[in-house]
């Protein structure tokens, strides 16, 4: 058997690769090595996938019915198909929804990283979460109008307020529910 140098952490990377290709597609056709410079360019070069993750997934897209391919001047070309948009649509309601991303599956990854590791986890999320957020609001990572900017601005700060409340009940030895 040959050894592809990959790891079993490796392999989760190939479905949001997918989920990321349907959405690119969705706005046009594109070449595999298009995906890999998108992501590295919205990761800020953190994160930039070779060929050996892309065209994994663009194959599984492809074997789904999710994607068409066809050869233009010698390079793959993909396109998103009508029952890939649907999977796009049914996902981008999912995570708006927040059932993709919830808490229950935040505790599959505290179980994996083990007690010892959940706080710097949970900060280093939130982190990630406000800069985000800052990005947002700021108007570097998206252009948003100012209704939009606004909505966000309101939303992120009661939600910052009920947490600041919990947080300082928990910290003066109040019950944490």
């Amino acid at each position: 058997m040959k050894k592809t140098g990959k790891t079993v952490a490796d392999g989760w990377h190939t479905g949001l690769i997918g989920l990321y290709a349907l959405k690119m597609m969705d706005d046009g056709p594109v070449y595999g090595y298009q995906i890999s410079l998108v992501i590295s360019e919205r990761t800020h070069h953190t994160w930039k996938p070779g060929a050996g993750s892309i065209y994994p997934a663009l194959k599984a897209l492809v074997g789904k019915g999710m994607a068409e391919e066809k050869v233009v001047s010698g390079r793959k070309l993909y396109t998103i198909t009508k029952k890939g948009r649907r999977a796009l649509k049914e996902i981008k309601s999912r995570v708006v929804n927040r059932s993709f991303d919830s808490m229950e599956v935040s505790r599959l990854w505290f179980d994996l990283i083990g007690p010892e590791n959940i706080a710097d986890f949970v900060v280093g999320r939130l982190r990630r979460d406000l800069k985000n957020l800052e990005e947002l609001i700021e108007g570097t990572s998206y252009d948003l109008s100012a209704s939009e900017r606004d909505y966000v601005v309101s939303l992120s700060l009661s939600e910052i307020r009920r947490i600041q409340a919990r947080l300082e009940r928990l910290q003066s030895g109040g019950a944490g529910r």
